[in-house]
């Protein structure tokens, strides 16, 4: 694993902590957590449904780019669906992200997460959330 100068500096000089998943992130990834990983976010809204369209890697970092999404198009919402057909990994934050929206939803409609990844789905499935949520594997 190779690692930046600037990286290990900062490291060394203790200018960061590492959360438990930033730290995962970067033991399973090598993913720097000074540095914003790429997941791209597109949103479709038709009526009361909202569609999320997410691509890329949903790590501890790039989960606030997906919740600014969602709290920016939910009001009025009544039918919330997540398509993670091109998210091949989703850190605990993306867990916390997912459930908020749930608790929204619980109130104001349904939520359904589609195209879920076999990697994705091993997450929900290892942390129990399969049961909780409604969700469709690819």
């Amino acid at each position: 694993m190779e690692l930046s100068r600037g990286f290990l500096k900062d490291i060394l000089q203790k200018r960061f902590c590492l959360t438990i998943s930033e730290l995962s992130d970067f033991l399973i990834f090598g993913l720097n957590p000074h540095h914003k990983h790429k997941m791209t976010v597109t949103t479709e809204k038709e009526g009361g449904k909202l569609t999320i369209f997410a691509e890329g890697k949903f790590t501890t970092t790039a989960a606030p780019e997906l919740e600014k999404a969602l709290k920016s198009n939910i009001d009025g919402v009544t039918e919330l669906v997540f398509d993670f057909e091109k998210v091949d990994y989703l850190a605990s934050a993306g867990l916390r992200v997912l459930l908020s929206a749930a608790k929204v939803m619980k109130k104001q409609g349904t939520m359904k997460i589609i195209h879920a990844t076999e990697p994705v789905m091993d997450v929900f499935t290892f942390t129990g959330m399969a049961d909780a949520l409604d969700i469709e594997a690819l």
